[in-house]
């Protein structure tokens, strides 16, 4: 009852043609409680956003309609991904009227032309810069796929320190950061999960933080929905991460944080 995958992407995001109703059907039938609709939402080209608020609107009311329908089977979360929140703080704010369980907040934008060793550290040190702003703002509730750079560069140039700072600083605002699956299907063996197993385990050491997480498959169709949950979970497990969901942006611990 308490499995989730709380990173998927509706037909109300630009990039993807799933419906509400097909992903509530699928999660049903392998036992995924929690659905988060995490849609996009970028202020860099959405350029009305009282047209993005009217968009999600009746994309809640669609939400409310399956979660009636399918009562006890399944509860769909409210939620959206902003690209760089930081950035449109005024855009952002007035996303509170749409009465959103969770903000997600990531980084999209990255140079994919650059070759060189040296120029993809520099880039990366400016990815985790612009991470580390972003968290600063405390606009977001979940920091999305950490490492999602290392989609377009192969390998991780991350610098130790930079990411022990943007620990500390999630820490600091109470925001956590998501298990994402899609490293798999998109880097093979190079990488199991955004972040990286390797930060993962960094961020569990890390002993002034309450290690919280949630899982997502960054589904943008059917076929990505349920795609290595079962592996985040063990992940999760191994290095005491204990999943959570939130509903109105308040954290909810799920008791006991296991699946059957």
């Amino acid at each position: 009852m308490n499995k989730q995958n709380l990173h998927i992407h509706s037909n109300y995001s630009f990039d993807s043609k799933m419906t509400l109703e097909a992903i509530a059907q699928i999660l049903i039938a392998d036992g995924i409680y929690y659905g988060g609709i995490a849609d996009h939402v970028d202020f860099k080209y959405d350029k009305d956003p009282q047209e993005v608020i009217k968009n999600l609107k009746i994309r809640n009311k669609e939400i409310d309609r399956i979660n009636n329908k399918y009562n006890g089977k399944i509860k769909l979360l409210k939620a959206v991904e902003i690209g760089s929140p930081h950035l449109y703080k005024k855009e952002v704010e007035m996303l509170n009227e749409l009465d959103l369980d969770y903000i997600m907040g990531s980084i999209h934008d990255i140079d994919r032309n650059v070759t060189t060793s040296t120029a993809k550290r520099s880039k990366t040190y400016n990815y985790y810069e612009e991470m580390i702003e972003m968290v600063k703002a405390n606009q977001i509730d979940v920091l999305g796929h950490i490492d999602y750079i290392n989609r377009y560069y192969g390998e991780d140039y991350s610098d130790a320190k930079q990411i022990a700072e943007l620990f500390f600083y999630m820490k600091d605002n109470g925001i956590i950061p998501e298990i994402n699956t899609s490293a798999k299907r998109r880097l093979g063996k190079k990488q199991s999960t955004f972040p990286s197993i390797t930060k993962l385990e960094r961020y569990s050491k890390m002993s002034d933080i309450n290690n919280k997480t949630i899982i997502g498959s960054d589904a943008h169709q059917e076929d990505e929905l349920l795609d290595n949950l079962d592996d985040a979970i063990r992940i999760a497990g191994f290095y005491n991460l204990r999943p959570v969901i939130f509903e109105k942006r308040k954290m909810k611990e799920l008791k006991p944080p296991t699946y059957s």
